[in-house]
């Protein structure tokens, strides 16, 4: 028992009460009750036979009683034990003759006289193990989920996994003059290639040298710096081997070959040749490579991963790319790079290795949400950050903040499983409050970006770069993303012939009403890429993103035209309030039009698909608006023109019209001011 000068007070109760929420309570001298005594256990773990302890470093909690449980469930007995004990003290005796060692109090007693710190060692051992007492009486000690070895990189394999592990024991067993059979145990299958696909699966003579050299420059200036996914001095040194003619594994061929393709793809202006060499490869020997990475995990294989993901959501196959980042997140989070842990004594590597995974984790949320499906990623079990202070260029500070939105997006994909499966559920306060605290969110998050990040249209076009384009981008998307499910509610509300006026200040029509304002906001960003010359619709997403803003302005259109909206909603209050009526979006919708003409020259791929959707969109809306007809359809042929099963506005929204039935102090009596604050 510790004396009680030495005891220290802890500042929690043990794990088990505060998990039960109850009083921790122990028993001190003279049976006088005491709380939150780290020498004492709890009178309830001692009923329960269990280790008192907290969780908190420096402040785990023993009772001495347990030292004897310890040593019993460990089936040493004392005779094995005291040829181990009399080495130790002949050791010690040898470090110091004149030292009398008799007890294990005189070790520490050593320990101490020759400045050896022994609570600061106790506590930092104590610190990565969590001791639990099962129901058998069984001591179960837990290690950190990824083990640190000292020859290998962290791993999730365990403690006999480990390089380590493996070295010693062949020291133990095999003789020094067999150095022949020694494993290599110690190198990193992570890192290392992986084995050739095909004798005739080779990149050498491909394409020369020149064009090579400005394909890889073009993809890390303006590919890279979104996707950040290849690290430019592992390519140098893959290269620089290709061209002194040494053989490359298929994984490393094939990502120079993903490289170079993703280069020319960015300044191509019309669609590939169907003889174009490095496209043919790729698509040759694409599926085999995928099932090799599959089969196999390795930084490099992630990274290929990846940059296929790009090519093919840049090539029309969107959903493949939805894949292909689900299967890169399994892959790095089985790996460990989402880890902190994960080489942080090594700061470039764990910077490289921050930027794969949040590449991977904002394409993955993005495309989950696009094609209607949930993200696979747990974000609690994330601990590595994206944001590095000692790399503080624009492109970097882009990606952290891109980052931070993407969280929040993630977010909403909560959101939306939980509440948008239901309209009864979405038009309860308790989603409608969780829509407005993501609003709001996106509110601060936009307040709080650096001052030479907010603004793009005043900036120097020397000193805008891309990836801040597609910031603002990827904000209003997300802004019309948590918006337009309740547009789409007032929608049917106006096609079901009720009349309940919505107030200005109801948040279901300031949620609304974002989401228009923002798809306004996508075309101003979008036309000024155009005028500076800095639109790409070949591997850049932005003219798909500006697709979702003319679905929301069409369905906004609609509304706003039909003669029963003033049912639902003031139009004169909202032309006045919020500058939106039907001429103006009308306005904004032909402005779209002739952007959209303009743009068709610089359209590949997937740009080329949703240029056609923009085209036929606007084409069929402009028959609609101007047919002489009362009846504006059934919300039915609605649901046909603008609902598909993988977008975001699928929805169910039928309960909607039963809320807004309620008296206004009994369904929309529920303000902003009362869920902001």
């Amino acid at each position: 028992m510790v004396e009680s000068s030495l005891r220290k007070k802890a500042s929690f109760s043990c794990d088990r009460c505060k998990q039960k929420k109850r009083r921790c309570v122990r028993e001190g001298g003279g049976n006088i009750s005491v709380s939150l005594d780290v020498a004492q256990a709890c009178t309830e773990c001692i009923k329960s036979n269990s280790i008192c302890h907290t969780s908190l470093i420096n402040r785990k909690q023993y009772a001495s009683r347990y030292k004897c449980q310890l040593i019993g469930n460990s089936n040493i007995s004392s005779d094995k034990t005291g040829p181990i004990k009399s080495i130790l003290l002949q050791t010690l005796k040898k470090l110091v003759p004149n030292i009398q060692l008799e007890s294990d109090a005189d070790v520490i007693g050593l320990a101490k006289a020759v400045g050896v710190n022994v609570d600061g060692i106790v506590q930092q051992k104590l610190a990565t193990q969590s001791f639990l007492v099962d129901s058998l009486g069984h001591v179960d000690i837990q290690q950190e989920q990824i083990v640190k070895d000292d020859n290998g990189d962290p791993r999730l394999l365990g403690s006999l996994g480990t390089p380590a592990i493996h070295n010693n024991i062949l020291e133990l067993i095999q003789k020094p003059r067999n150095p022949e059979f020694r494993s290599e145990a110690a190198s990193n299958p992570l890192e290392s290639p992986q084995g050739s696909l095909s004798s005739n699966f080779s990149i050498s003579g491909l394409i020369d040298k020149a064009k090579a050299v400005r394909y890889a420059d073009i993809f890390f200036e303006n590919v890279n710096s979104v996707f950040i996914c290849v690290c430019r001095s592992e390519y140098e040194e893959l290269v620089q081997k290709l061209w002194q003619g040494e053989t490359l594994s298929s994984i490393q061929s094939f990502l120079v070959l993903l490289v170079w393709l993703l280069g020319k793809l960015y300044i191509i202006e019309q669609e590939l040749d169907t003889d174009d060499r490095l496209m043919s490869i790729y698509k040759t020997f694409r599926d085999h490579i995928v099932g090799q990475i599959s089969v196999k995990c390795s930084i490099i294989g992630i990274r290929v991963l990846v940059l296929i993901a790009i090519v093919s959501e840049s090539v029309e196959e969107r959903d493949l790319a939805c894949n292909l980042f689900k299967i890169a997140a399994v892959q790095a989070t089985s790996v460990g790079i989402h880890r902190d842990v994960f080489h942080q004594e090594v700061p470039r590597l764990q910077k490289e290795y921050s930027e794969l995974w949040w590449t991977i984790f904002n394409n993955e949320v993005r495309l989950s949400n696009i094609m209607g499906r949930s993200s696979s990623i747990d974000l609690d079990d994330v601990t590595i950050s994206a944001n590095f202070k000692a790399h503080q260029l624009k492109s970097n500070v882009c990606f952290y903040e891109s980052s931070k939105l993407h969280q929040i997006l993630y977010q909403f994909l909560k959101f939306k499983a939980c509440n948008l499966q239901n309209s009864l559920i979405l038009s309860s306060p308790d989603a409608i409050e969780n829509a407005v605290q993501l609003r709001q969110k996106l509110l601060t998050w936009r307040r709080s970006l650096p001052e030479n990040l907010g603004d793009i249209f005043n900036s120097k076009l020397t000193e805008l770069s891309y990836p801040q384009i597609f910031l603002h981008l990827e904000y209003h998307y997300c802004y019309i993303n948590v918006g337009v499910p309740f547009l789409l509610l007032i929608l049917r509300a106006v096609n079901s012939g009720k009349t309940v006026q919505i107030s200005k200040d109801d948040p279901i029509l300031q949620l609304a009403v974002s989401s228009i304002n923002c798809s306004k906001q996508l075309y101003n960003i979008v036309e000024y890429e155009f005028e500076n010359k800095l639109f790409n619709g070949s591997v850049h997403t932005d003219l798909y993103i500006l697709y979702h803003g003319v679905l929301v302005l069409t369905i906004a259109s609609i509304l706003l035209k039909s003669d029963k909206c003033g049912n639902i909603v003031d139009t004169e209050l909202l032309d006045r309030t919020f500058g939106i009526s039907f001429d103006k979006l009308w306005e904004v919708l032909g402005k779209i039009r002739k952007l959209n003409d303009n743009l068709k020259a610089h359209c590949f791929g997937s740009a080329t698909m949703a240029w056609n959707l923009i085209d036929s969109l606007l084409h069929d809306l402009d028959g609609f608006i101007n047919k002489e007809c009362d009846d504006w359809g059934s919300m039915l042929q609605i649901d046909q023109n603008f609902y598909d099963p993988l977008s975001m506005f699928n929805i169910s929204t039928d309960g909607f019209l039963e809320f807004l039935s309620t008296q206004a102090n009994e369904g929309f009596d529920f303000r902003v001011a009362d869920v902001v604050r």
